[in-house]
């Protein structure tokens, strides 16, 4: 299931600042910064409206949580 989600005015204000706001001096790696601040700050905002309060980084506490769905490949037994 999505979410829908909309960025309004003010979120695409506050996008915009952001970008600005990241000191660059016109080379690519600084482009590509001020692009990871903008997307950092619409995830946050995305995750805010829809609910989502994950924190950031590996959570190495959730490990062994029966409640997480993790994936493990299957072996194969030679046979």
């Amino acid at each position: 299931m999505k979410t829908p989600y909309r960025f309004t005015s003010a979120d695409i204000a506050e996008i915009a600042r952001t970008m600005r706001k990241v000191k660059r001096n016109d080379s690519p790696a600084e482009e590509r910064r001020a692009i990871a601040y903008a997307i950092a700050l619409m995830e946050r905002q995305v995750g805010a409206a829809i609910g989502i309060n994950d924190k950031a980084g590996m959570q190495w506490s959730a490990s062994g949580d029966a409640t997480q769905e993790d994936w493990t490949q299957p072996t194969r037994q030679a046979s």
